[in-house]
């Protein structure tokens, strides 16, 4: 593997385990049915939004990076 030498020794043996697993990875996939709700407050079986997906795919969601250092510190 070429370039490995700015990695640290569990670098290299992720690299070497991953690739000598790369075989025998299994993939697999989940298969669902969205029905219709029963009543305004039936939530069995319907998709449920996270918290905050509106504001961080509308790029309005605060993260701590955003937000500028105190004074003094």
């Amino acid at each position: 593997m070429q370039g490995l030498e700015s990695l640290s020794a569990a670098g290299k043996l992720y690299l070497e385990v991953a690739a000598a697993r790369k075989d025998s990875t299994r993939s697999g996939s989940q298969v669902f049915e969205v029905s219709p709700p029963v009543s305004d407050t039936d939530t069995v079986g319907q998709p449920l939004h996270h918290r905050w997906a509106a504001q961080c795919s509308t790029a309005e969601a605060v993260f701590i990076d955003d937000i500028p250092p105190a004074h003094g510190s």
